[in-house]
């Protein structure tokens, strides 16, 4: 049995054949803290490379330093004291960055194409459409690659 203390200070390295497509072995980030809750043990992670996930009403951008994953065995495979590490498999959306979010600096974790769904004010804000009356409120954007 892996105690609490055990987990703290481990790297957490993405599984080979995670969900998400990305490379094995590729850090997240270090666990910082567990976190008991009643379902389950959640894991702290303090990623590698803080995520930009939006912008509050300030405009300023919302940073993402740590991601919680829930300590279960689907998620969290293998658990290496030795070698000081554990390996994720996360599903789309768990970790910032691993997936669909501009990285600060410039680097994105996924070059794989995927659709969002964006109000359409904020395209018309962008110059990119001009909205109807009546119209659905939300286009999908198809976007081929890492934001710039």
């Amino acid at each position: 049995m892996v105690s609490q203390a055990d987990l703290i200070g481990l790297e957490a390295r993405l599984v080979e054949g995670n969900g998400l497509g990305l490379p094995a072995g590729q850090v997240v980030g270090k666990v910082v803290d567990v976190i008991d809750s009643p379902a389950q043990s959640l894991l702290k992670i303090r990623l590698t490379e803080p995520v930009v996930t939006g912008q509050n009403s300030k405009g300023e951008d919302v940073v993402e330093k740590t991601a919680l994953v829930p300590f279960v065995e689907a998620l969290v495979p293998d658990i290496d004291l030795e070698e000081q590490y554990l390996t994720l498999d996360p599903p789309g959306g768990l970790i910032p960055g691993c997936g669909m979010i501009r990285h600060i600096g410039g680097r994105c974790a996924c070059s794989a194409p995927y659709v969002l769904s964006v109000p359409k004010r904020a395209l018309h804000a962008m110059g990119h459409i001009h909205p109807r009356r009546g119209a659905d409120r939300t286009a999908a954007v198809r976007v081929t690659g890492p934001p710039r």
